[in-house]
């Protein structure tokens, strides 16, 4: 079980905020109009980006008149995508089962089986 938690350490600093955030930055191509999307100074954007990169641990993008996104950039892509999908649909879902539109479904994970688990 563990072993399936060596990988996560840098993903724990990572809010739903930074994601959203990294969409806006791809989507904008310029840290100045990402910045000014999210109501932020060109230089929060870039410090903002700094730190996530450091989290991550690699670059994410490359810079220049537009920024393009590394290898690692689109894997964060990818997540970031994913996982916002994945709470959109969680939410509608929650708030279908509040009115009484749906039933609750169950979710296998893959600690569904495990006894062992225990957060770090």
């Amino acid at each position: 079980m563990i072993d399936r938690l060596e990988g996560l350490s840098w993903a724990r600093s990572i809010k739903v905020r930074h994601l959203e955030s990294f969409l806006v930055l791809d989507e904008a191509g310029t840290l100045t109009e990402a910045a000014a999307r999210l109501h932020m100074t060109q230089s929060a954007m870039s410090h903002w980006l700094s730190e996530l990169e450091r989290v991550a641990g690699t670059p994410l993008v490359v810079r220049g008149r537009k920024v393009q996104l590394t290898p690692a950039g689109h894997l964060l892509k990818r997540l970031a995508l994913t996982v916002l999908g994945d709470i959109a649909r969680t939410g509608r879902e929650m708030h279908a089962v509040a009115a009484g539109r749906a039933s609750p479904v169950a979710c296998p994970t893959p600690w569904a089986h495990s006894s062992s688990f225990t957060p770090t």
